[in-house]
This record gives C-alpha cells, sequence and structure tokens, in this order.
C-alpha cells in the first residue's frame, strides 16, 4: 500500500476515534515530498526527515507551522507502528530525534464576556444559514465552558445535566481523562430552549466540522480586529478563569490540560489584569 493510501486510512482511523483530521492535512505536504524524492518512507531515514523539516523552515517563518507538521508525522507513524507497518526501531531512530521546535509562547486574541454580547448582537441579525437559538447556544456554551472543538463535536445531550449546570467531557482516547465543566444558570436556560427546539441527531447541538467553521467565518466579519475561530472561545474562557483569580490547578482541570505549563501561559499577568489590582491597590 503507497502512502496516500496510507494517508487516506491514517484519516479514516482518526475519524473512528472521533479525533479532528488536521494531521491527515498536514501530511499532504509531506507524502508529495516522499512520492517526489523517491524516499522508502516505511524505513525512512533521519536525514530524509531532516531535508523535509529543512524544507518547511525555508517556507514558513514561524516554527508553530512546522511543528504541526511533526506532531502529524509522529502521529501517522504511531499509527503505521502500531498496524505493524513501520518497526518501532523507525520511531526511536528517526521520528522521535526531531524535537519540537522551540516557540515564543503568546496569548493570542481573546473576547471577554463584554465583547461576546457585542459580537452576538452584531452578528445574530445577518447570520441566516445558521438558526440564531442554535448560534447563542453554541457560541455560549463554548465561551462559558473552554470546550475543544472536537470535544464539542463530540458531546452528547445525555452528557450535559442542565439541572446541576455541569457537563461529563468524554475522551474516545482510553490513555486520556474524562473531566466535568460546569456553566451558568442562564445557559442551562438557553440550553434548555435549543433543546426543545431542535431533536438531537448527531451531537448536542446537531453541529458538524464545516457548519462549525461556517459559523466563525461568519463572525469573523463582525469582529475585524481580533481573530475568531472555536479556539478563541477556549482561550476566552481560560482568560477570564484567570482574571477572576480562579486557582491555576482548578483553571487546569477545566481546561483538560495535562501540563500545567499549558495553563500557566494564562496566568501570566496581562496589562488589563496590572492596571486593576494597580487601580485597587493604589490609591
Amino acid at each position: 500500500m503507497g502512502i496516500f493510501e496510507l494517508r487516506e486510512s491514517f484519516k479514516a482511523h482518526l475519524e473512528m476515534l472521533g479525533q479532528e483530521t488536521g494531521y491527515y492535512g498536514y501530511l499532504r505536504t509531506f507524502c508529495e515530498f516522499v512520492v517526489e524524492k523517491k524516499i522508502d518512507f516505511i524505513s525512512l531515514s533521519y536525514d530524509d526527515y531532516c531535508s523535509f523539516i529543512i524544507t518547511l523552515k525555508k517556507k514558513y517563518e514561524n516554527n508553530t507551522s512546522v511543528n504541526n507538521y511533526i506532531f502529524s508525522i509522529r502521529s501517522f507513524y504511531y499509527y503505521l507502528e502500531n498496524r505493524d507497518i513501520v518497526t518501532e526501531e523507525i520511531l526511536e531512530r528517526t521520528i522521535k530525534k526531531i524535537p519540537v521546535l522551540k516557540v515564543e509562547q503568546k496569548i493570542k486574541d481573546s473576547l471577554s464576556r463584554d465583547e461576546l454580547e457585542k459580537l452576538l448582537s452584531k452578528a445574530l441579525s445577518y447570520i441566516t444559514r445558521i438558526e440564531p437559538l442554535k448560534v447563542k447556544a453554541v457560541i455560549y456554551f463554548m465561551f462559558y465552558t473552554g470546550l475543544r472543538k472536537g470535544e464539542l463535536l463530540r458531546i452528547k445531550r445525555a452528557d450535559i445535566d442542565l439541572e446541576l449546570c455541569e457537563a461529563i467531557v468524554r475522551i474516545p482516547n482510553k490513555s486520556k481523562c474524562e473531566r466535568k465543566v460546569f456553566f451558568p444558570k442562564f445557559i442551562s436556560e438557553l440550553l434548555g430552549h435549543y433543546f426543545h427546539f431542535e431533536v438531537e441527531k448527531n451531537n448536542a447541538f446537531n453541529i458538524s466540522i464545516s457548519m462549525l467553521a461556517q459559523l466563525f467565518v461568519a463572525l469573523q466579519d463582525f469582529c475585524p480586529k481580533k481573530n475568531i475561530s472555536p479556539h478563541t472561545m477556549r482561550r476566552s474562557f481560560a482568560m477570564m478563569l484567570a482574571r477572576q483569580g480562579i486557582d491555576i490547578r482548578i483553571a487546569q482541570k477545566l481546561l483538560g490540560h495535562k501540563d500545567i505549563q499549558t495553563t500557566l501561559i494564562y496566568y501570566d499577568p496581562d496589562v488589563e489584569i496590572i492596571r486593576n489590582i494597580y487601580n485597587e491597590k493604589i490609591k
């Protein structure tokens, strides 16, 4: 089986696990490189892998983009190793030898609660392809729970307790732990209206990955000064926890971070936090 056929098999594997297929997209460039250079990907050499990474570094200005390819290739080769297509030796000798490149940790765009309200008040009158009640239910739920895109697409209504205002985030990968997230009472009331309005089909919000992408493209038009994406909602939730002084260990649990260093990024005081504390303490 050729590398492009295995790439398609890898995509089906990710879909079966309920995981996002972003790695599948990044693999195309690697597959084209392998075919063009006539490289035997099953016994990929360290030098060939280095050559590919060097071409990426020449193409992209930031290491974050290159790291996305490194992560996708690692995931792909772990899949190949599990299927006994490549040996563990290839992973140890080649794939694991290329480290993730260092990137400067920066907090990207996020929204405050006021900014979210203003955004929705502008956008809801113009978004016609998706029912306004669904838009509000999806966006508010993401903003106040910090769910990842994949987690939102997997969650079922049976996982959401409207009385206790909490939800269970179930993970298809057994090596990870499920977690609970919580939301305010007004979100529970909003979800109650939406769930009564539309019967559940594929997931709690009856939303597909393409529909979610269309929604955020539409929202972007009403917030040109900031990048608006599903992950913006997650970052906004994390920033809200930090600004409210929520203990970092609690925030780590709510966000589902394995490494507290990831959570710590959001707890580096920004200008707004510093200003508020200064105005409160210095009279």
